[in-house]
């Protein structure tokens, strides 16, 4: 009768680790789908400084004139 009641216990903690890594696992795929969507922006915000930088750097050469 002990070993049964050892076995639920063991079944019991199993699930409860089964549930937690699962949690976990739903949490780093939202933060995976954040990071992209960061990164998307991040990408276009380089892109917006890069034309910002050529708009400056025409103005100065028209300005050096």
């Amino acid at each position: 009768m002990r070993m049964i009641e050892q076995l639920r216990e063991t079944i019991k903690q199993d699930h409860a680790k089964k549930s937690a890594i699962e949690n976990k696992s739903s949490e780093l795929e939202a933060k995976t789908k954040e990071l992209a969507v960061l990164e998307a922006k991040i990408k276009d915000l380089s892109g917006a400084l890069n034309r910002i930088s050529n708009i400056a750097a025409a103005g100065k050469i028209v300005g050096d004139d």
